[in-house]
């Protein structure tokens, strides 16, 4: 990303270079000037270095939805006996969904209560008569098995009858109902889907230049804004949850997932919609952060060339725009239409030199033609 950003600024650099040296020498020609002469006065253009920040403002379309959902299901079969929840209905953690008729897991609980008293019954005579030597190991290892498969019968009759009621995992909303009051149903038949709106998940798409060059946050002091909030409020808090890593094939943007604690005074829903504004942190094509002696800043892209080791640099004219005064290293960052973000020592306000730049030197006196802002 950095060799393409400068050599398109390299070819810039250079074609308008030879455009201000051709009219300098034609210049020069006509006063009589020799072109080797160092007292000649070079006509040059100038532009003003400008303040860049170092994150830039964006804003993102969004589309709520819920930050879990699932579809709930009884783990045993049976008629429905009672449903008394309705789509749309929100249900705190651990209230009842809706249960099953009892009858028959109720049935198989005493029987199994029943047949896991007579096992221990048994195996405590057994044991008594072991420990006597009355009966033999195999008998009484018999006898500790029926014992130990009742207590196991017993367990899955008492899940079975708890399986009987459906509870809600979190505090949520019924988002669809599939089934009926004394519908017959069975064990994992989804009955209704259910979604946690405690928290809320933005959907936003995000350009691949700013997922190119992310650290471990590309978005950062995110606030969203609900349109169907009637007072208009921003919420500050968001933050990224997850992101895709695979471009869609259509938009050739990125899924954002943007998290945010939902509001408590009026209800979201999945799909509506939201707007996102986040900074954008600007960063160096190689990912590396401003140096702390080195100001982020902005400048036309022809007023950067490159010398024969490849380096990049401007040319800094004096505070008086008579001279020259030195090359100065900057480092391309990206471009934005026709400007260039630099890292460098360059401070707003100071001016700098953007046509001629292959016929100055160090010191050389210059003449302001034009000045661009």
């Amino acid at each position: 990303m950095k060799i393409g950003i400068t050599l398109a600024i390299a070819s810039g650099a250079i074609l308008l270079g030879t455009g201000g040296m051709a009219s300098a020498v034609l210049l020069n020609k006509a006063e009589g000037q020799d072109e080797t002469d160092p007292k000649v006065v070079r006509p040059v253009a100038v532009a003003e270095v400008r303040h860049s920040p170092d994150s830039t403002t964006r804003i993102f379309p969004g589309l709520v939805q819920a930050s879990q959902q699932v579809d709930l299901a009884f783990s045993v079969s049976g008629k429905i006996d009672n449903f008394p929840i309705r789509e749309g209905m929100f249900i705190k953690k651990g209230e009842i969904l809706g249960t099953l008729d009892k009858r028959d897991y109720e049935n198989a609980l005493r029987i199994a209560r029943a047949n896991h008293t007579e096992a221990k019954s048994s195996f405590s005579r057994k044991n008594a008569l072991f420990t006597n030597s009355v009966i033999p190991e195999s008998e009484y290892e018999h006898t500790r098995a029926v014992l130990e498969m009742s207590k196991g019968e017993l367990e899955i009759r008492e899940k079975a009858l708890e399986d009987t009621v459906l509870v809600a995992p979190f505090d949520g909303i019924v988002a669809k109902q599939f089934a009926e009051n004394h519908e017959h149903i069975q064990a994992g038949q989804d009955v209704l889907s259910f979604q946690d709106i405690s928290t809320v998940e933005v959907r936003i798409q995000v350009a691949e230049r700013i997922m190119a060059s992310r650290r471990s946050a590309f978005l950062e002091n995110i606030t969203v804004k609900f349109d169907s909030d009637p007072m208009g409020r921003t919420f500050t808090g968001a933050k990224v949850s997850e992101f895709s890593i695979q471009a869609d094939p259509v938009t050739g943007t990125y899924e954002v997932i943007v998290e945010i604690q939902a509001p408590e005074d009026f209800q979201l829903l999945p799909g509506m919609t939201a707007t996102v504004t986040a900074e954008v942190p600007l960063l160096h094509a190689s990912g590396s952060q401003v140096a702390t002696d080195r100001s982020l800043t902005r400048i036309p892209v022809q007023a950067v060339v490159r010398d024969a080791s490849g380096e990049s640099y401007v040319w800094l004219a004096d505070a008086d725009l008579e001279r020259a005064v030195r090359k100065v290293s900057v480092e391309t960052m990206s471009l934005e239409d026709n400007d260039v973000l630099i890292q460098s020592t360059l401070k707003p306000g100071e001016n700098i030199i953007i046509s001629g730049l292959d016929r100055l030197y160090e010191d050389m006196r210059i003449r302001v033609l034009n000045t661009v802002n």
